[in-house]
């Protein structure tokens, strides 16, 4: 999950970068300084031109999201009966004594997708 392929970037997407003058998300006047080249860390490809704050505000999510259809009722007992001897590893939000809202073992995180979705 920590990969970050070095950035490569095209001439053109290297004159894009020279020419732009404001964050391309809070829409700021870029001083040199804070003149950031934000890149898929994944694919090592520019993606655009944002201000230091706003680059370091995204990140790649920590975790890999997993959406069951009945994590609630009977999914979950089958990850917690197979996975949940590492209980350190391992952080629950309970509906109940026996439902469970959301599961998260290491990276991987777990959840119903007929409940309302919400970002982490």
């Amino acid at each position: 999950m920590k990969t970050n392929i070095p950035l490569t970037m095209t001439e053109n997407e290297e004159k894009t970068h020279q020419e732009c003058n404001t964050c391309n998300l809070c829409k700021c006047i870029l001083i040199s300084g804070e003149k950031v080249r934000d890149h898929n860390h994944l694919t090592g490809k520019f993606r655009q031109t944002l201000c230091s704050k706003c680059n370091l505000e995204l990140q790649q999510p920590k975790f890999v999201p997993v959406y069951f259809h009945n994590l609630s009722n009977y999914d979950s007992h089958i990850l917690i009966t197979e996975l949940g001897y590492d209980t350190e590893s391992m952080s629950v939000i309970p509906n109940s004594e026996e439902k469970f809202i959301s599961l998260l073992f290491i990276f991987i995180w777990c959840t119903n997708n007929t409940r309302k979705r919400t970002c982490r």
